[in-house]
């Protein structure tokens, strides 16, 4: 993506030397969103649509109105599916057309998807640090177990919090993880989409918000810090510490 908001990490001198036990990771907490920040399931989604939709004759939208659903609840996506594929008046049901894409886009997830480069290295520093990670996301099950397993990051996480139900808001779904842990301090929500930055505010974290994702153009304009590259979540956790 293009977006540009949120103070840049460029050429500080003083968060190269403040060492990143600063903010005491053993009593700090970092949340994740999945989707857009640490792996990208782009072309196992694309795929599953242009495939299931072409079983179906029913024309395959474009790929960026196919992505900007990402982050997105599945329920959101799934209707979109439905109603493109009723309005061209498939042979089947919508509702079941678009079930089917969940359903091939889960098993396309293990050959498909893959984690954004310099995530696996980061979790292991940060776990290997002694920060406490949970994940926060807008997926359902399965989908969200495969993800985890199939990239072997599942033992990373000490709480993992999916989408249950409609109902389920994400702010309050990242307060669940954050209560479950009241002697550690959440100090960021690591996200790509206007609401991972709610979440943030709503544990008292800083967002930190991922350029490379899926969200559009400004809508990570509130976050504390944005990323081109979830490495540089280093530097971030750096200077949060100086503010503590």
């Amino acid at each position: 993506m293009t977006q540009r908001s949120g103070p840049r990490l460029a050429g500080d001198p003083g968060d190269r030397v403040l060492p990143l036990h600063a903010i005491d990771p053993e009593t700090s907490l970092i949340l994740f969103d999945l989707d857009g920040t640490l792996f990208s399931g782009a072309e196992a989604t694309v795929t599953a649509v242009q495939d299931v939709f072409e079983k179906y004759g029913v024309p395959c939208p474009p790929r960026g109105e196919i992505l900007s659903f990402f982050g997105i609840p599945t329920a959101e996506f799934q209707k979109w599916l439905a109603d493109l594929c009723d309005a061209h008046g498939a042979g089947a049901p919508g509702e079941e057309i678009a079930s089917e894409v969940i359903v091939h886009e889960n098993d396309l997830v293990p050959s498909r998807g893959t984690l954004f480069p310099g995530v696996p290295d980061m979790l292991e520093e940060l776990t290997g640090a002694g920060f406490t990670l949970g994940i926060c996301t807008n997926g359902e099950q399965p989908y969200v177990g495969t993800v985890l397993k199939s990239q072997h990051i599942e033992k990373y996480f000490h709480g993992v919090r999916h989408r249950q139900c409609p109902e389920d808001e994400k702010p309050e779904m990242a307060m669940e993880i954050a209560s479950a842990f009241p002697a550690l301090t959440a100090v960021a929500f690591v996200g790509d989409r206007a609401d991972d930055v709610a979440c943030a505010r709503r544990i008292g974290a800083k967002a930190v918000g991922c350029l490379y994702g899926f969200g559009r153009d400004g809508e990570l304009d509130e976050a504390d810090f944005v990323i081109e590259r979830i490495g540089e979540l280093r530097r971030v956790l750096r200077r949060i510490g100086k503010w503590e």
